[in-house]
């Protein structure tokens, strides 16, 4: 048998300081059956266009993308308008995640981000149908002035909130978006039925609550002696530190 190293022994994986949740089909669902002419199939391919990209980065407005749309598909231009309008009306919120966010929020341990592919106009919309206090930011494409799976966006949304890739967790409905993540070092799950029992599992376990203590004592770990006192001890807290090799 092989003999185990010291750090297989004693070192054991820090569960996320942040996770990052997609919006559209991870926190909410939508319909793009609507009571116009423009089919489900249709809408739902115009968002994977190159028009639509360039509004979901800022780069032109929303009803720039609808003329351009319309021009490329021969479609109405006001069709497409209305076709997503009545689009964002059927949003429906995904409430087993929105009780996981809820449960996360209560932990100071743990922030907890949006991460979505989303133009300014739509955003706003949007703004008026979620309860944003879920998260402790939230980021958009529009924004940042780009979008998954590009890098960048991963890179910028790391610097803001101060962590690096192995700190944080990701959640995406989408693969290609997840495979992005995964090279900056993110932990990153497609999203799917069984996404919120395994992420409660991680935050759950034993391992997971002595991490959330060990970052929520950060800097505090006093030693305590049998009778209750606890006093200042710099070896012990830098024993934490070298075992866990988390600073």
């Amino acid at each position: 048998m092989k003999q185990q190293s010291i750090d297989e022994m004693y070192y054991v994986q820090a569960i996320p300081r942040g996770i990052i949740f997609d919006l559209g089909d991870v926190l909410f669902s939508w319909s793009a059956t609507t009571s116009t002419s423009i089919p489900a199939r249709t809408l739902r391919a115009i968002l994977s266009t190159d028009i639509w990209h360039r509004y979901e980065r800022g780069e032109i407005t929303r009803d720039n993308c609808y003329e351009l749309s319309a021009k490329r598909l021969s479609l109405p231009g006001s069709e497409i308008a209305e076709a997503f309008a009545q689009s964002r009306l059927s949003l429906q919120p995904n409430n087993s995640i929105v009780a996981f966010l809820r449960d996360l929020k209560s932990d100071s341990a743990i922030k907890v981000y949006a991460m979505s592919n989303v133009g300014k106009e739509d955003f706003e919309d949007l703004a008026a149908q979620m309860d944003w206090t879920l998260f402790d930011r939230v980021f958009t494409s529009a924004a940042a002035g780009t979008r998954k799976p590009e890098p960048h966006f991963y890179s910028h949304v790391l610097d803001q909130v101060g962590l690096i890739g192995s700190q944080v967790a990701f959640v995406d409905d989408k693969k290609e978006n997840v495979n992005a993540a995964q090279t900056l070092g993110i932990r990153s799950f497609v999203f799917g039925d069984s996404t919120v029992a395994i992420l409660r599992d991680i935050f759950d376990s034993p391992v997971g609550k002595g991490w959330r203590y060990l970052f929520q004592n950060a800097a505090k770990c006093d030693s305590i002696t049998m009778n209750g006192v606890a006093f200042a001890d710099n070896f012990s807290k830098l024993l934490i530190a070298d075992l866990l090799d988390d600073k």
